[in-house]
């Protein structure tokens, strides 16, 4: 079934990482651990994962003993700052047809989709992973049997 709502795979996977390691912030969560919870590919976790880092959002060491985990407290990380953190600054177009519009100086749709993308924004401003995760714990997505 088709969304209206297109979240991209990379920021999907950020999320359901940092709620991961939100259950346990204290401890360090290889890729492994990650990936095998979830199934998706460890290649892109790690881009995902750097992205994250850069962003300040979590910290992240290669090797032995190597592992991530949260620089942030889960009550402070927004899902905003994880979308923005993978895929850019989440931007607000007022009309279907993107940047050049439909021309149309009285346009029926774009005041609507405009207060449609506000709201999303201020979901994604105001959801923390702390608020998610008491839904959610890490043991109870997995695909594991």
């Amino acid at each position: 079934m088709a969304s209206a709502i297109r979240i991209s795979e990379a920021v999907s996977i950020g999320v359901h990482a940092a709620l991961c390691m939100s259950s346990d912030p204290t401890r360090r969560w290889t890729a492994q651990e990650i990936v095998e919870r979830y199934g998706f590919s460890k290649a892109h976790l790690a881009k995902i994962m750097s992205a994250m880092a850069h962003a300040g959002l979590v910290f992240a060491m290669r090797g032995p003993g190597g592992g991530a985990r949260l620089r942030i407290a889960p009550e402070k990380i927004t899902l905003l700052a994880i979308y923005e953190a993978i895929d850019g600054p989440m931007t607000m177009s007022e009309c279907l047809l993107g940047e050049r519009g439909c021309g149309i100086s009285c346009c029926q749709i774009g005041p609507k989709l405009a207060a449609y993308n506000r709201e999303i924004r201020d979901l994604f401003a105001s959801t923390t992973l702390d608020g998610l995760a008491k839904q959610f714990t890490c043991e109870s997505t997995s695909k594991s049997a």
